[in-house]
């Protein structure tokens, strides 16, 4: 039988072993640290590793207040953006919201509409659990909602309880995004740009829409009055769309000197666009060549969405319930009030040219100095 045990000669070579490592851990913790000596080559090597380490994570300040503070409040002040007095259950995720001077509009997750009509708040749904991503009004006073399918109201025929029609039109794909010219004509924007046209019996058709320039991956479209079309989505892609109603349009590619996707687009005038986007990514194009202007942040959270009431107007908001606001001169976040520890991403804002301004997000509506739960501002 073979004997397995060690051997005397080895036990003694093991002992030696274990005496020398309880040496050297002795050493270390006896003695005082020494100072780590690099060779003469590690400054480069540390160099590398620190502009790696710069390169992949960016070293993003908190904003102040994320955890309360002075940007959420209980007191809904003329200054704050105000939780309405609406009741929303945790699934009602809304996605657009559009604003006339009598209503407020909100669309959202499983065909959910809101709506404010000057008096109070009423709930209904589609016809369809279709999620809408975005209402808009119409130049004819007619109502848009898209997510998918694309839909018709307020008071379309055989439109139900919820006053939205879906209009005969194929699906093409989820819509984020979407500016109508007038009553017949309308752009949207999904994973790239599709130009609607509804025919006299109320059906619409959705085409692709080719222009110069890499179209994919575009996340929001607006026009001007004079008709001219910015788009914009990933890796700062932005686009000016000179002549849109043409077979062959006329469009450029600008610089918004960003790789940060842009999520919003809102062109006041030919030299007056802005547009918003990840990690508080704010750009202003004022009409000089094809390159935009970087203009510094109040946050650093990702914005979603951005409306002008005017030059010196202008609204955008996005993740953990931010609001940020341009006065004309510069950005400043805008409190919030009455959310308590609720911190909801923000999707959409719209106002009106006579002040009322109102944001939707994760089951919430916010409106500006009023909490609207009896009537509107």
């Amino acid at each position: 039988m073979n004997d397995t045990r060690l051997g005397s000669s080895s036990m003694k070579a093991f002992a030696l072993v274990l005496a020398s490592i309880g040496t050297v851990f002795a050493c270390s913790t006896e003695e005082s640290p020494s100072t780590f000596e690099p060779p003469a080559d590690a400054g480069d090597m540390a160099d590398a590793r620190s502009v790696d380490q710069d390169a992949t994570t960016p070293n993003f300040e908190p904003d102040a207040g994320d955890d309360g503070g002075e940007w959420f409040t209980t007191d809904c002040l003329p200054t704050t953006m105000c939780k309405a007095g609406v009741s929303l259950d945790a699934f009602s995720a809304l996605n657009g919201v559009t604003v006339t001077e009598t209503d407020v509009w909100a669309v959202g997750s499983l065909g959910l509409i809101v709506h404010h009509d000057g008096a109070a708040w009423s709930t209904e749904k589609l016809a369809s659990p279709d999620t809408m991503m975005q209402i808009i009004q119409r130049p004819d006073g007619g109502l848009w909602a898209i997510g998918g399918p694309l839909y018709n109201g307020p008071n379309a025929d055989d439109a139900g309880a919820s006053g939205f029609a879906r209009v005969r039109m194929p699906v093409v794909g989820l819509i984020t995004a979407l500016w109508a010219k007038d009553s017949k004509t309308a752009w949207a924007a999904g994973d790239r740009i599709y130009k609607i046209e509804v025919a006299d019996d109320g059906s619409a058709l959705a085409s692709p829409y080719y222009f110069s320039g890499d179209t994919n991956g575009l996340r929001a479209i607006h026009g001007t009055p004079d008709g001219v079309l910015w788009a914009v989505g990933r890796i700062g892609s932005a686009h000016r769309i000179w002549t849109p109603d043409v077979a062959n349009p006329q469009s450029d590619m600008l610089n918004t000197q960003t790789y940060a996707t842009l999520n919003a687009v809102w062109p006041i005038a030919s030299n007056d666009v802005w547009a918003v986007g990840d990690q508080g990514t704010i750009r202003h194009y004022t009409g000089q060549g094809r390159v935009w202007d970087i203009v510094e942040s109040p946050v650093t959270t990702s914005l979603r969405a951005i409306w002008a009431g005017s030059a010196n107007d202008v609204w955008a908001v996005g993740d953990g319930g931010v609001v940020v606001h341009y006065d004309g001169t510069n950005w400043r976040r805008i409190a919030v009030s009455g959310l308590g520890t609720q911190r909801p991403d923000l999707r959409a804002i719209w106002g009106s040219s006579s002040g009322r301004v109102f944001a939707v997000g994760a089951n919430v509506i916010l409106g500006l100095g009023t909490s609207v739960a009896g009537g509107a501002k």
